[in-house]
């Protein structure tokens, strides 16, 4: 997307870019959260984040039988582009850091006016001054301007002594809000250039401890616009007005049609089936009936238009628009699918210039090795064509499946697994014990564009993986131990890009795994 410039030699303009990942479909499984983002399924766009994870209390003895969440301890991953990474503590300084340190300053905060306990938000400085504030909630010199709604939280309770909120009167008295998500809220460069992230909350309630209490919680939430060009001079970041900013429309995830509007309000147990995608089963009102007794996580809302604007602060001017089609595919599980995006610029006057849209067509694969332990096979989709604004046909060939329900890798001797499927371990609903399943790993095999008219010779780009694919023993601290297995695709030895030239091919070598477009 075409990004204005904020007009003030400031180092925080936003990079708006909605990227697709084939292997993040790869990646739903049994076991995951497999509603799709706010884009469509493999689509994504987030300005970062801070992210803390829990854990369910069912397992532990103060917590039996129960679903709430419960600390188990800094387990926390940033999300900032080709900064994201593992935090890790030093628990003798005290002092944060990136898993792998590249020199970044990383500081747990404390005070902020966000609803999480203690007011808790992070502040990261990179080596080059530029600040990036989490969670904060607002920017430096704030009075009664508009908070950023940056912070997610949700109740969490200290099952043990030494947890945070842990009480010894009890489960019921070990309660307090924490923070699940910090989403970047602030930006500023070293000459005290600025940006401001703002969101919209999406909130939900849950029966706390065995039904006792409905408790408000987010259960997820979107970008609002991005505010830029602001600056920082002598301590307040609103002295005056953006000189850019970055809008984003959100609707329901339902499609509308002549019959039925998809209003908010129609968001009922019996309009469940206009919201493919969407549990409307775990939605829950302030009061009345409500049989969930865990918190869940997901959203009604999909992104439905970008607009970018620019110009003197108080008087911006729209100048580039993109508009976003989506759909819910009839075949295999229904997920939000990104048709289409259009393109409108808009002149000095206002007039609208409309490009061709961009289209994307897609293929439905196997996600799941059909009829392994009689399981059905999660039919996802992916994108297998591009055709551009010019007419250009982009085409993506996808590696066939290597396993099948009869033929998978040994489960005595997972370390030695060579093939391009992995497996899981999960229990089914009713299940107290877990079971082995496998999933499908697919790599892009080629990629080719070609020109409709003939005019221009096509493009191939073909990869041949050499060796056997990588996995990795399962190393997230939050998978029970018996549950960890050989899951992680951690690539192969080498991957050679041929693009055939004029009179003879040649070839590309990396050792870097193909598997995203």
């Amino acid at each position: 997307m075409i990004t204005p410039p904020a007009g003030n030699q400031s180092e925080v303009t936003p990079d708006v870019a909605i990227s697709y990942n084939s292997a993040a479909v790869d990646g739903r499984i049994a076991s995951t959260n497999n509603q799709p983002g706010w884009i469509g399924q493999g689509w994504s766009y987030e300005a970062g984040y801070i992210e803390r994870s829990y854990l369910a209390c069912a397992d532990t003895p103060a917590g039996a039988g129960r679903q709430d969440l419960r600390w188990q301890g800094e387990v926390l991953n940033l999300s900032l582009g080709a900064n994201s990474a593992t935090l890790i503590k030093d628990d003798a300084s005290g002092t944060w850091h990136p898993q792998e340190d590249n020199g970044t300053l990383v500081e747990r905060r404390t005070g902020a006016d966000n609803g999480a306990k203690d007011g808790e938000y992070w502040r990261l400085t990179m080596p080059d001054g530029t600040v990036y504030e989490f969670g904060r909630n607002y920017g430096p010199g704030r009075t009664t301007q508009e908070p950023t709604e940056s912070t997610w939280t949700v109740p969490v309770y200290g099952v043990k002594a030494g947890d945070p909120c842990h009480s010894s009167a009890g489960f019921a008295s070990s309660r307090c809000i924490q923070a699940w998500r910090w989403n970047l809220d602030y930006v500023e460069d070293a000459n005290g250039n600025a940006a401001m992230y703002y969101y919209n909350k999406e909130t939900n309630y849950y029966n706390a401890n065995l039904g006792s209490t409905l408790v408000q919680y987010v259960r997820g939430g979107s970008l609002k616009r991005i505010e830029y060009g602001l600056t920082n001079r002598s301590g307040s970041v609103y002295g005056a007005s953006a000189t850019a900013k970055i809008e984003f429309t959100m609707a329901e995830r339902c499609i509308p049609t002549s019959a039925f509007t998809c209003a908010e309000a129609l968001f009922t147990a019996a309009n469940a089936i206009y919201w493919p995608d969407t549990p409307q089963d775990q939605a829950c009102a302030a009061s009345g009936v409500c049989n969930n007794w865990a918190p869940s996580f997901w959203s009604r809302k999909r992104l439905i238009r970008v607009d970018m604007y620019a110009g003197q602060p108080g008087s911006l001017k729209k100048l580039d628009s993109y508009a976003l089609e989506q759909s819910y595919p009839d075949d295999g599980d229904k997920a939000l699918w990104l048709k289409s995006i259009t393109h409108t610029g808009y002149t000095e006057s206002g007039a609208a210039l409309t490009e061709p849209p961009v289209t994307f067509n897609g293929i439905l694969m196997d996600n799941r090795v059909d009829g392994y332990r009689a399981l059905a096979p999660m039919l996802m989709w992916r994108v297998s064509s591009i055709v551009a604004e010019n007419g250009a046909v982009t085409q993506v060939t996808y590696s066939t499946k290597d396993c099948t329900a009869s033929s998978v890798p040994n489960t005595g001797s997972l370390q030695d697994n060579t093939r391009r499927c992995f497996p899981v371990k999960w229990a089914s609903p009713g299940q107290s014990t877990s079971s082995v399943d496998f999933f499908h790993k697919y790599v892009v095999e080629a990629v080719r564009t070609i020109d409709p008219a003939g005019v221009s010779p096509s493009q191939l780009s073909s990869y041949t993986y050499v060796g056997t694919p990588a996995w990795h023993f399962d190393d997230n601290e939050l998978v029970k131990a018996a549950d960890r297995t050989y899951g992680q695709f951690r690539g192969y030895q080498q991957v050679e890009t041929w693009r055939p030239g004029p009179v003879i091919p040649r070839s590309i070598r990396s050792t870097v795994p193909i598997s995203r477009l």
